[in-house]
């Protein structure tokens, strides 16, 4: 391969990590809290939908990213309402929502498009930010300095999740909440207010990943685009020990498979269709290799629903 061949493969490659990062990052929080998030799925597809479609109608992509918060805070409320106050299965619940949702954004999709001849795309999406001097550096200036805002965004976040998690006080009161609600407790946390915080947290993501997918990344909506990035998000945490650092390592990891699947479909060097395939078999193996070694990551109480004594 040619060296701007080169360069845009892992361009592209970390275009296709911002997803997985940002959907992988707020299932941490999630997860460190206590709860499982198995709805980022739905969550997505969710920011996905609402941004396209605000934006499509209003030309703006920041009200588009506003629409798909709102949209996604209003699902994770009700999902944590349901896990955390009422002790619904927190498996079963974020399934539940993946199938509730793929099946209704489809069919509002169709309600307003009817079924296209081609697929409607938003004109005015997300620009590609060049960060002066730095994009002109050979090599790494178009591969990291030549991306999108919300890139650079979730790169920052990664920075700001080490430092939230390792040094303030609020990043160890939700650590407690997943470690030991009942200590947790009896220091003054409100141990399920703050776990539906981190679940409202983790939405937020999903929200900004969703956004990215639709009005940047591909800038358009199709039914299943997620297309179980969310599913691999979980993965990811537990690939990563829970660590926002070896999650971006992972996330790195997916986004390179998957830029070099669709790098194979215009060449034809190898069937794309085995590097389609290689994100989910991977996931796969990373959660068996990984799950004996990451027991003792493993936030303690992740799943399990705790009734406060107040």
């Amino acid at each position: 391969m040619s060296c701007a061949v080169i360069i845009s493969l892992f361009a592209m490659a970390v275009r296709m990590t911002i997803p997985y990062l940002y959907a992988s990052l707020g299932e941490m929080y999630a997860q460190k809290s206590g709860v499982m998030n198995l709805g980022l799925e739905g969550m997505m597809t969710v920011g996905a939908f609402m941004a396209f479609m605000v934006n499509y109608y209003t030309g703006n992509y920041w009200l588009g990213f506003l629409a798909a918060v709102g949209g996604c805070l209003m699902v994770g409320l009700i999902y944590g309402a349901l896990v955390i106050w009422f002790g619904v299965d927190q498996a079963i619940t974020g399934i539940a929502f993946n199938l509730l949702i793929l099946g209704s954004s489809s069919f509002f999709f169709r309600l307003v498009f009817g079924i296209p001849k081609v697929m409607p795309l938003a004109e005015n999406t997300f620009p590609i930010v060049k960060i002066p001097l730095l994009c002109d550096i050979p090599w790494l200036g178009p591969v990291l300095f030549q991306q999108y805002g919300l890139t650079y965004l979730a790169l920052l976040l990664v920075v700001f999740s080490v430092f939230f998690f390792q040094r303030t006080k609020a990043g160890i009161v939700i650590i407690a909440c997943g470690e030991s609600p009942k200590a947790a407790e009896t220091r003054g946390v409100h141990v399920n207010r703050t776990r539906l915080l981190c679940v409202l947290v983790s939405t937020l993501f999903a929200a900004a990943a969703g956004t990215y997918l639709s009005t940047a990344a591909f800038n358009q909506y199709t039914a299943g685009m997620v297309s179980g990035r969310g599913y691999i998000a979980y993965a990811l945490v537990i690939f990563g020990r829970w660590n926002p650092a070896y999650i971006l390592l992972g996330a790195l990891l997916f986004g390179f498979l998957e830029a070099l699947a669709l790098l194979m479909q215009v060449t034809s060097l190898i069937p794309h269709q085995f590097l389609l395939m290689a994100p989910y078999l991977l996931t796969v193996l990373a959660l068996v290799v990984t799950s004996l070694k990451s027991r003792s990551a493993r936030p303690a109480c992740l799943g399990v629903r705790y009734k406060t004594s107040k």
